[in-house]
Parts: structure tokens; sequence; C-alpha cells
């Protein structure tokens, strides 16, 4: 494989992208490299050519390089003995590099490479590694030095990856107020500080439910919440559900009540207010608005959910959240990044 290729699959792979890392054993063998590796990744300002690594340029900065293993390379290299392990060492060197030039990092300008630096700290965070406190330092640091004071984009952008952050949850469970109110704070937070105050303190409550799922969770019902979570606006029957897993209606629904401590139904619309919650308080789609883009399938039915949940209705809610929002500084106050 050439020195320069510019393979844009293997760069979603090393930065947590869709691509299965496995399927890149074979591109390995092909530069002549078996496992175990050594890895690492350098500047491309500072790499000098070494013709017996495999070096991956994807355009960004950096030079990616993977190299058979010798025990006297130092500690500039990790070993990695398996696809997942050479993954994962390569974005460990990644994160400490960016961490070392924000923010004067010119590339952090780059959309592209925000959206990469997102995707690395997603990864990080779902698969909980211990990186991912720094790998987000290095996305808000893109961030910031994109949204300047513009203090409501980068409200949007802390929001939308708390939301997605969460996601893999099947729901917040009983942190669920604690998430809730997060979720208001940050929306009610007019300072840089305050924000990524809020930021952390909902991924420290969704990484809780994120290692109390993984322990109690079979495959066939994460399998299933993974449907769900693709088909969440979309009419989902338990019979479909059901299918997509292989099993009965009846079966699924007993086994899901046992893993999920509360009944399908329950579960979905729990999952569906989770998503209106921020159209709510951050947007200004009409209440019907929310309702069909959350999955519901009427206004009325949403108000009817939502006000057992909350006690109120979704406008009401709507409208207690602007009244406390007219107390807040403006942004024009706020100090520059």
């Amino acid at each position: 494989m050439s020195s320069n290729d510019k393979n844009s699959e293997l760069h979603d792979c090393i930065y947590g992208g869709p691509l299965p890392v496995e399927q890149l054993v074979s591109r390995l063998a092909e530069a002549g490299i078996e496992f175990p590796v050594l890895t690492t990744v350098i500047r491309e300002s500072d790499c000098e050519p070494n013709w017996e690594s495999w070096d991956f340029r994807p355009g960004d900065g950096w030079v990616y390089r993977t190299l058979p293993y010798r025990p006297a390379m130092g500690e500039t290299h990790r070993r990695a003995g398996s696809p997942r392990e050479w993954q994962r060492s390569l974005q460990d060197r990644l994160i400490e590099l960016r961490l070392a030039h924000v923010p004067g990092n010119a590339h952090l300008h780059d959309p592209q490479q925000e959206a990469r630096a997102r995707q690395l700290a997603l990864f990080q965070f779902n698969h909980s590694l211990p990186n991912w406190r720094d790998a987000l330092t290095c996305w808000e640091e893109a961030v910031l030095l994109r949204t300047q004071t513009k203090i409501h984009d980068t409200h949007r952008a802390y929001l939308g990856f708390l939301l997605e952050a969460a996601t893999p949850l099947p729901t917040i469970g009983l942190a669920g107020h604690r998430f809730h109110n997060t979720m208001q704070q940050m929306l009610s937070t007019f300072t840089l500080d305050g924000l990524g105050e809020c930021l952390r303190h909902g991924l420290e409550i969704v990484q809780e439910q994120l290692v109390q799922q993984n322990r109690r969770l079979d495959t066939t019902i994460r399998k299933a919440l993974e449907y769900v979570h693709r088909k969440l606006t979309e009419p989902i029957s338990i019979n479909d559900l059901a299918e997509s897993v292989g099993m009965t209606p009846a079966a699924f629904s007993r086994k899901f009540k046992l893993a999920m401590n509360q009944t399908f139904t329950v579960y979905l619309q729990s999952m569906r207010i989770e998503r209106a919650i921020p159209l709510l308080l951050g947007t200004n789609r009409t209440v019907l608005e929310v309702a069909l883009d959350s999955g519901f399938g009427s206004v009325e039915q949403f108000h009817r959910v939502f006000k057992s949940r909350f006690g109120v209705t979704p406008l009401n809610y709507r409208l207690g959240k602007s009244r406390e929002n007219k107390t807040l500084p403006s942004a024009r106050s706020l100090r520059t990044p």
C-alpha cells in the first residue's frame, strides 16, 4: 500500500468511525506487516521517511505510522497485539498530540477536522476508554475556535454532543431527573465555563448509566435497543422489534420487561420524551412539530404522555422555562474564549 494512501475508510476507523477495525488487518498484511506491531502518530512537518513502515497520510496534518514490532523502538511507539489495540494506540497518541498543540493547531478551524475530533471523542466516551475526557477537550477547543463569542452556537454544539452521547442508552433510567436537570441548566447557562461544567456533569451521568447497562444487557436486548434508536421517529411495533431479533412477540415482551424493568411501550415513550425535551426548550418548533419529530403519532398522544410524566403540558413546560431565561445575562456579556 502506498505511503501516500488517502483511504477515507481507514481515517474513519482510526477516529472511531463505522468501519470495523478488523477489516483492516488484510491491508496491513498487504504492506507486509503482521501483528504485533508498533504504532504512532507524528506531525507531518516532523515526519522523516521510513521505508520499513506503513505511513497513512489522510491530509489532516498527521502521519499514522505502523511498522513491525521491534523491542528497541522506544516509548514513542506503542505495541499493539490485536487490531482493536492497534486502533486505540493510534487514538491515544493522536489525542496526546492534539492536546499539545491546542489551541494553536490551525487544522482545528477546518469543519471536517472538528467533525473528526467529535467522532473521536464520542467513540472514546461510548467505549468508556480512559482518554475520553482528553478527547472531549480536543473537540471543545475546536468548537470554541469556530464559534468564538457566539454562545448560542456553542450551546447547540454542546447539547447535540450530550444527546448523541446518551443515544446508546435504552433510557436514562433512575438518573432521568438528573440528566434532564443538567440539560435545562445547560440551556439556562450563558458562560463558557458553565457550559463546559454542564456538559461534563451530563456525560458523567450518562457514563454511569452506560456502565450499569453493559453489566446487565445481553446481545438480544442490545440489538433490539439499537433497532429502536435507528427507528425512533418512525412507527415501531412490538412485532417488528421481536422479528428484528428473531423472537416471538410474547417471548420478546417477557425478556424485555425482565431486562429493562419496564414494558416496551413505557420504554419507547421514555425515549421519545427524552428526544422531545431539548426540542421544546432549545428550538422554536411548534408543539405539533416536536411531537411528530419525536416519533409520537399525534399531538394528543404527546400531550397525554408528557403530562403523565411531568404534571404539565408541553406548552406550559416550555413557557415556564422561557420565563426563567428572561433573567439570564445576554450573550454579549460573555468573555472571549
